[in-house]
């Protein structure tokens, strides 16, 4: 049976009962999915019956009444179809079996919901409402094979194989419409990340499959990369055939790199053409390493894949492209350890490699990683808070991710850390070093914060190294709050209670030195965590940091309200306006600029009378 044409025509009846019956027969797509399922109808009864009340209903005079015996019996049948288990094991790389729970227990809407975030491929809803009663619903299922018929994988793809696992790979290979000219092979993809080498029969079949779309066929080539005893038929289809099967033979033969692969890139070296350069940045032959060192190429890409090329990556540093990118995209296509001691060799010899050691440390030893390489992350904080700030925990798995985002990939992939965030993680984001550093500038200088930028220090280039400094950790401080502000929103259940306090005892030790915008915003979102002489002391320091510091493009209605979310009385706040307002119109010289006027507007447009 093709669940694929039932699942569509029990969408389709769903869509009718939606929009109203009244458009039943002049809905062209049911009366498309049910002459589909006439091919199916003599598989089974209930088929048969399905089939032939679908018919009724596209030519009674009451469809509202029979479009309802329509789906009953279609939930029915997805009820027997969903119900199933699977009890062989689970491919490496795989979480589990499909856990199926029986349909019905999720309303429609909710269902019709996540599907269409599902549909639209995006990470971001996924982690949001995902749920095993969701995911685990055939609909929910069917949407998400439908997904990968999109000409772009959907982002979301990663998650979700890694939730279903094998068990849904005889489903995948079941709804492989290999008649539609649009079907653009993801299928074929998902079954490979899924099954490896296991399923190679199929993808031979597949790729000597002539009558079937090239999209589909090319990448069940590029799926024959799984196993070098397909080496013979790579080298045979490069040779013979023509187009993308041509391409997509030597993108496997690159991948797998057999001998026979180095006179193929030696001849390919001789006449080199820019079309080459996706294959030469796959392969992992030494004669295109030897290309690359002696033609000087700028396409740094074609560095992907390279284990003996350290001297090319010390003298690219600096390039247009990251080669960090490179480098941990290559963690996440290759498990040989040559590309992890390839990074710490590079990381060795400059610290420009950062972020790539980083990730390698994440995904050895998570527990570990923001202690180990401690002072060089101090010393490049921003760097070290770009995997911290895409990190998000998934609902579905159970289970934090981190991505990267690649200039060689349309989209990051996802690695996969860990259940429960690693104190040495939130140590990193709070250590009080930063604030340290920044009291000790106040100290130097002797002068109160808001005075800093006055004339106080009478050598200019001594002021200027001072308030450079002080942008600096700063900076550091509001971007470690920024983090803190994303894990808080990002996390589990149960790390939720440990993030918030740890940022906020972090926010309330900074905001006597730095009172920046997301130091208040972790304050005054958890403001029964603080005291109220703490919002009064911070209060006209905020106000008088937004006067000095935001632009007119950032000042506006939101900033204000964060202002009235303060725990202060009217009067209170009424009082440190007015002050804050003369102090900043004293540091500008006495003008009543742009942010200070807005701010004015603004205030006065709130109902606190000022």
């Amino acid at each position: 049976m093709d669940i694929s044409i039932f699942y569509s025509l029990r969408e389709r009846l769903y869509a009718c009962a939606a929009a109203g019956t009244d458009s039943v027969k002049e809905d062209f797509r049911l009366v498309k999915a049910v002459e589909a399922m006439g091919s199916e109808a003599a598989q089974s009864k209930p088929l048969a019956k399905l089939y032939s009340i679908c018919r009724e209903l596209l030519t009674c005079e009451k469809p509202s009444e029979k479009i309802t015996e329509c789906i009953a019996l279609a939930d029915a049948i997805a009820v027997v179809q969903g119900s199933y288990t699977d009890s062989s094991e689970t491919h490496e790389g795989a979480d589990s079996a499909v856990r199926t729970d029986p349909y019905g227990e999720v309303s429609y809407c909710a269902v019709s919901q996540y599907a269409d975030y599902i549909k639209s491929g995006a990470v971001k809803f996924i982690d949001n409402i995902g749920s095993r009663a969701l995911s685990d619903d055939p609909r929910v299922l069917y949407a998400f094979i439908q997904s990968l018929y999109a000409k772009k994988m959907p982002e979301s793809a990663q998650l979700l194989l890694s939730y279903y696992g094998c068990a849904i790979v005889p489903m995948l290979k079941s709804s492989l419409d290999s008649g539609n000219p649009q079907s653009y092979g993801n299928i074929v993809r998902c079954v490979r990340t899924l099954a490896g080498s296991d399923e190679n029969d199929w993808y031979t079949a597949l790729a000597k499959n002539e009558n079937i779309p090239e999209e589909i066929r090319a990448a069940a080539v590029e799926a024959l990369a799984c196993s070098r005893s397909n080496t013979e038929l790579l080298i045979d289809m490069y040779k013979t055939q023509k187009g993308i099967i041509k391409k997509a033979a030597l993108s496997a033969i690159a991948e797998l790199n057999p001998d026979e692969a180095a006179p193929i890139f030696r001849k390919l070296s001789e006449n080199f053409k820019d079309s080459y350069e996706p294959f030469f940045a796959k392969s992992k032959s030494s004669v295109v390493t030897e290309f690359i060192r002696e033609n000087k190429t700028r396409n740094n890409n074609m560095l992907s894949n390279k284990t003996d090329a350290d001297d090319i990556f010390i003298s690219r540093m600096g390039y247009s492209i990251d080669l960090n990118n490179i480098l941990i995209r290559n963690l996440f296509d290759n498990e040989e350890p040559e590309y992890r001691d390839l990074i710490r060799r590079l990381y060795s010899r400059n610290k420009y490699f950062l972020s790539s050691r980083i990730i390698l440390a994440l995904s050895e030893d998570p527990d570990t990683a923001y202690s180990e390489l401690d002072d060089d992350m101090y010393a490049d904080t921003k760097t070290a808070l770009v995997p911290i700030h895409n990190m998000r925990y998934v609902k579905l798995n159970g289970c934090y991710y981190t991505s990267y985002r690649t200039m060689v990939s349309s989209y990051g992939p996802w690695l996969r850390l860990f259940s429960e965030l690693p104190q040495n993680i939130l140590d990193f984001l709070t250590n009080t070093n930063r604030i340290g550093r920044l009291a000790d500038i106040e100290r130097k200088i002797n002068s109160p914060v808001s005075k800093i930028i006055s004339s106080v220090i009478k050598d200019d280039d001594k002021k200027s190294e001072y308030l450079k400094e002080k942008a600096q950790y700063t900076q550091e401080i509001e971007d470690c709050c920024a983090s803190l502000i994303h894990l808080s929103q990002s996390c589990s259940s149960s790390d939720s209670d440990r993030i918030r306090a740890a940022a906020v005892r972090f926010a309330g030790y900074a905001s006597e030195y730095c009172a920046s915008t997301n130091v208040v915003n972790i304050l005054a979102d958890n403001a029964s965590m603080c005291s109220p002489q703490l919002f009064k002391d911070l209060y006209p320091r905020y106000f008088l940091y937004v006067l000095l510091n935001e632009s007119k493009h950032t000042f506006d209605g939101k900033t204000i309200d964060v202002l009235y979310s303060f725990p202060l009385t009217d009067s209170e706040k009424s009082a440190v306006i007015k002050e804050a307002i003369v102090k900043a119109e004293s540091v500008r010289g006495g003008k009543s600029d742009y942010i200070i006027n807005r701010a004015l507007y603004e205030l006065q447009n709130h109902p606190l009378n000022i």
